[in-house]
Parts: C-alpha cells; sequence; structure tokens
C-alpha cells in the first residue's frame, strides 16, 4: 500500500535540510519571487480599468497613515491615501471609534505635537468628538469630514473603498500598485513615482513586495522599553469586536453559539479574574443607563 504524499508518515519520512541549505533554499525562493513578481504584466494579472499616478502613495487611513499622507502632501508631493473602508481614521474612525490614546490620556499637563496634535486640537475645537458612558469611543461622523477635509486642505487625494492588492515591481521597488474599487469592483492601476508607505492593518502590499518585517513583541533591551518583556515573543494585539447596546423594553432572549465562554460584564484591570479569564475583557455594563458598548 502506498503511502499518501500528506499523511503524517510520509512527511516523517521528509529529511529536513541544514541550516545552510535552508538558508541558500530561502534565497533562491525570495528570488524566484521577485522574477515572478517584476514578470507580471497587469495586463497578464488584471484587467486594469483605469490609470492613476502619484508621487507618493498612503495605504490605509488610521492616524499613521494619514498624518503621513497630510505630511507628503504639505511637503509638495502629488499625494493619493486610499482607505478601503468608506470612513476614515482606522480603528480611530467612526466604524470602530477607538479614541487616538496619547500622552494627553496619561498626565493631565501632558499633550500630543506635531500632525496628530493639530488633529486632536481642531478636533476639540469642533466638538468632532462624542465621549460614552464609561469609555472614550467616537462614533461621531463629524470625525470622518474633519480627516477629510484635513486632507484635502494637505493637497491629498482620498480614494475611499479602495483596497491595495497587488505591488508591480522594478527590481526591489515598487512601481505600481493594482488597486480594487471595492465600490464599483474596477481594478485601477496606481503608478508611484516617489514611495509607496505601508500604513494598513496587515501590511498585504509590503509583505507581497518582498519588504522585510517582524511580527511580536521587542526585547527591552532593544529600544529601552520599561513595559516591553525581558525576551522578544510572538505576542501581537488581539481583533476587537464592538457592539452598542440598547435598552429594551422586555427581556430579549440571547442563546450563544455552543462553547462561548460566560460573559461577566465589567471593565478588566491587570490582575483580576475578568481580565484574565472573561472573553469580553473591556465590557462597559451600566444597567441604568439607554445604551452601553460591549468591548471584546
Amino acid at each position: 500500500t502506498k503511502t499518501p504524499a500528506h499523511s503524517p508518515a510520509s512527511r516523517r519520512a521528509v529529511r529536513l535540510p541544514a541550516a545552510p541549505e535552508t538558508a541558500r533554499l530561502k534565497a533562491e525562493l525570495h528570488t524566484q519571487f521577485l522574477e515572478r513578481r517584476n514578470s507580471m504584466s497587469d495586463q497578464v494579472a488584471y484587467r486594469i480599468e483605469e490609470h492613476l499616478a502619484c508621487d507618493v502613495l498612503v495605504i490605509g487611513s488610521g492616524m499613521a497613515g494619514l498624518c503621513a499622507a497630510i505630511q507628503a502632501g504639505r511637503g509638495g508631493c502629488d499625494t493619493i491615501l486610499i482607505e478601503k473602508d468608506p470612513l476614515l481614521g482606522g480603528n480611530a474612525g467612526p466604524l470602530l471609534g477607538v479614541h487616538i490614546s496619547g500622552a494627553h490620556s496619561f498626565h493631565p499637563y501632558a499633550s500630543e505635537t506635531g500632525i496628530i496634535g493639530e488633529i486632536e486640537e481642531e478636533a476639540a475645537w469642533l466638538r468632532t468628538k462624542i465621549r460614552t458612558h464609561g469609555f472614550h469611543y467616537n462614533i461621531a461622523q463629524q470625525w470622518d469630514s474633519l480627516l477629510k477635509r484635513l486632507c484635502e486642505e494637505a493637497g491629498v487625494t482620498v480614494l475611499r473603498r479602495h483596497l491595495g492588492k497587488l505591488p508591480i515591481m522594478n527590481g526591489t521597488r515598487i512601481q505600481a500598485v493594482v488597486v480594487e474599487d471595492v465600490a464599483t469592483f474596477k481594478t485601477k492601476r496606481v503608478d508611484v513615482a516617489v514611495a509607496v508607505i505601508e500604513a494598513s492593518g496587515d501590511g498585504h502590499v509590503a509583505a507581497e513586495a518582498g519588504a522585510s518585517f517582524r511580527m511580536g513583541r521587542e526585547a527591552k533591551s532593544e529600544y529601552g522599553e520599561r513595559s516591553a518583556p525581558e525576551v522578544a515573543d510572538g505576542v501581537t494585539m488581539g481583533t476587537s469586536l464592538t457592539a452598542l447596546v440598547r435598552k429594551a423594553r422586555e427581556p430579549v432572549e440571547f442563546i450563544p453559539p455552543p462553547g462561548t465562554p460566560p460573559f461577566e460584564p465589567g471593565y478588566g484591570f491587570a490582575g483580576t479574574k475578568a481580565m484574565t479569564d472573561c472573553l469580553y475583557k473591556h465590557s462597559s455594563s451600566h444597567t441604568g443607563d439607554e445604551f452601553c458598548f460591549l468591548w471584546h
């Protein structure tokens, strides 16, 4: 009887290459990857329906990408900012509403500087942020309008509902990016003269371009951060699930799927049972309120 190629027995029979050989194989695969990327034409991979061009392309409109786009525009670069969602701001935008938690959040006499400080001050002046009970969630649509105006004032072209899909390489340089307009299902090519700033949440375009990256937390000795672990590890941020819950006139039965951890309301501080055992580690539940946020 032949052993299937995917069986555990067949996998155990494979001889693992020595460390130098592994490094050589990795280098060859990376070279083949770059050659394949460089040889791909947009006509073969995608049917390009629109061509755009810019000096700087910024992928992602979170606070990092937004500040990068504004600075590039102010510096005289023809800049395009693409965002896959309909609203700007990333996690700090109205779709999720996590506030900008900078120095001012932890010290009464501290504040942010630079572009992020400008955004915070302008938002406070225009009252484009709302405070929810217990947490500083901001779901105001005016926040999106403010970010859009700041980009326009810097000369940045904002393309909402646009997803960066594939880099087109020239050697080790990104010369263009294939972008999908998810609202109209049109595929576009953006030619880039100077730089691509990958500020999306997943870094897909940068990874496809062969850029080096790291995942996890660096050791405390690397940058001298007092809150960093002693030894580098692979721990990353989790995924947030946010719900706005309104009070009903009568009880509404909810039957969770099998295997769902028990719901334990309350904000979980480090070292408490809610933080270590509860799935809903940052839930804000106030029985007397009209609504509350659930955040996992």
